[in-house]
C-alpha cells in the first residue's frame, strides 16, 4: 500500500520494512515464518536489499534502544533490511539466557552484535559460530567483548540436546574465545567511572580511513556518564589488526577502543563504544555508519 513517491521516499520493500518496525514498536511483537514453517524464512524474490541482522542481549547500556534507532537510520539511509534477535535486556532472573530469532543469521550479510555475558542453548549459539565462521562481516559494540562468557557455569534447564547422539548436557554453552579468536580483543574489565570525560582521538596516519569520513580528526571527549568507563584491552591478541582510534584518560595508557580485525574468515570491526551517551556524539554515530559502509562495501556497489 506504499507509495514510493510519497514521503520518505524509500523503495517499496523499505516501506513494507517501515509498517513492520511501526507495528512491533506500537501495536505488537510479530514472528518469522520459519516459526510455523520450520523452513528458510520467507522473503520477497525481488527484494535485493543486504541484511543485517542485530543481535542484543545486555542490561546496561540500553542497547535495546539506541541500536533499533540506528538500525531506522540504516533503514531510512543505506537501502539495507534490518532485523533483531533479542535477549533480555536484563542481567539476573528467568530466561536471561536465550536469544530469540537468530535463525535470521542464516541469510544476514552483516551481524551487528552488544550482547554481554549471557550462556546460551546449543542450538542458539552454533547460530552465532556457524556466522562468524562464514566470512561475513561482524561489527560489535561494547560489550561484545565478553558477549558469551557468563562467569559461571549456566545450568540447562531446558534439556537442549547437544549432539548427534541425542545426549543432553546440564550446562548451557559458552563462547569466551570470542573476544580474541574473533574481534581480536583482550578484554579485562575496566579502570572504573571517572570524574572526566574519556578523550578520543584517532591514530595518526588513520585520518584518512574510509572509516572517519566525513569526520574531523580533532579529539572529542565522551560526556562524564554512569557506567561510562574505559576498557583495558591492551595488548591486543590478533597479528592482523588495525587500531583506528583511542581512548584516553588522566594517568593511564592510551587503550585501543576502535580496530579492524582482517580475519582470514572475514572483516570484524569492534569498539569498546556503545553507551547510550556515544550515540549522543554526532562523530561516533558517523563513524557507525561508515562502519556500516566498509563493511558492506556500499560505496563499491
Amino acid at each position: 500500500m506504499y507509495d514510493s513517491k510519497q514521503w520518505p521516499n524509500v523503495p517499496h520493500f523499505t516501506g513494507t520494512s517501515l509498517m513492520t518496525e511501526y507495528i512491533e514498536t506500537y501495536v505488537c511483537p510479530t514472528i518469522v515464518s520459519t516459526d510455523f514453517t520450520r523452513v528458510k524464512q520467507f522473503r520477497f524474490k525481488d527484494d535485493k536489499r543486504p541484511i543485517i541482522a542485530f543481535i542484543i542481549a545486555e542490561n546496561e547500556y540500553h542497547a535495546n534502544r539506541t541500536l533499533p534507532e540506528f538500525a531506522h537510520e540504516l533503514l531510512l539511509t543505506k537501502g539495507v533490511n534490518c532485523e533483531f534477535a533479542l535477549g533480555k535486556p536484563v542481567y539476573e532472573g528467568e530466561g536471561i539466557h536465550n536469544i530469540e530469532n537468530l535463525q535470521i543469521l542464516k541469510d544476514a550479510d552483516l551481524m551487528v552484535i552488544q550482547v554481554g555475558r549471557r550462556a546460551l542453548p546449543s542450538e542458539q549459539m552454533n547460530l552465532i559460530k556457524e556466522y562468524a565462521n562464514s566470512g561475513k562481516p561482524i561489527l560489535g559494540l561494547r560489550t561484545a567483548s565478553h558477549a558469551f562468557n557468563a562467569n559461571q557455569v549456566v545450568p540447562n534447564t531446558g534439556g537442549g540436546v547437544t549432539d548427534a547422539t541425542g545426549s543432553v548436557s546440564g550446562f548451557l554453552d559458552q563462547w569466551p574465545e570470542f573476544d580474541q579468536d574473533v574481534l581480536g580483543g583482550n578484554y579485562k574489565g575496566h579502570y572504573g567511572t571517572m570524574e572526566v570525560g574519556i578523550v578520543f582521538s584517532v591514530v595518526p596516519g588513520m585520518e584518512n580511513h574510509p572509516i572517519f569520513k566525513g569526520v574531523s580528526p580533532v579529539d572529542f571527549i565522551a560526556p562524564v556518564a554512569p557506567l561510562h568507563t574505559l576498557y583495558e584491552n591492551r595488548p591486543l591478541r590478533s597479528a592482523n589488526i588495525q587500531v583506528l582510534l583511542l581512548g584516553t584518560i588522566p594517568d593511564k595508557p592510551a587503550e585501543p577502543v576502535l580496530w579492524i580485525n582482517n580475519r582470514e574468515k572475514g572483516k570484524v570491526i569492534y569498539t569498546s563504544l556503545g553507551h547510550w551517551n556515544d550515540w549522543k556524539i554526532e562523530k561516533f554515530k558517523r563513524i557507525m555508519f561508515n562502519a556500516v559502509d566498509f563493511l558492506l562495501d556500499i560505496n563499491n556497489k
